[in-house]
């Protein structure tokens, strides 16, 4: 991975959740339900786990660039770097 884990993240979900799986088995699933709480906890969000992961594991880009936009709105991104790859 050339590109920092965020910006990789946002461009191919499923090539993280791939790599994170290779390692770590299926304790991807556990890595990922905590990124789900903390995204839940901080704007609300209105998705299950299962949906969640089915965004991230299916590669919808754009379903996921919303989700970090809403988390951007409110939490800690202030970063001009990442509100421009949010298209913000």
């Amino acid at each position: 991975m050339n590109k920092d884990l965020f910006e990789t993240f946002l461009d191919d979900p499923t090539y993280i959740y791939n790599k994170v799986e290779e390692i770590y088995g299926f304790g991807a699933v556990f890595i990922f339900k905590v990124i789900y709480i903390y995204i839940r906890a901080k704007i609300g969000l209105d998705l299950s786990f299962d949906s969640f992961l089915d965004i991230v594991k299916s590669g919808d880009r754009e379903a996921l660039r919303k989700i970090f936009a809403n988390l951007s709105e409110i939490s800690r991104y202030n970063d001009p770097y990442i509100q421009n790859r949010l298209g913000g």
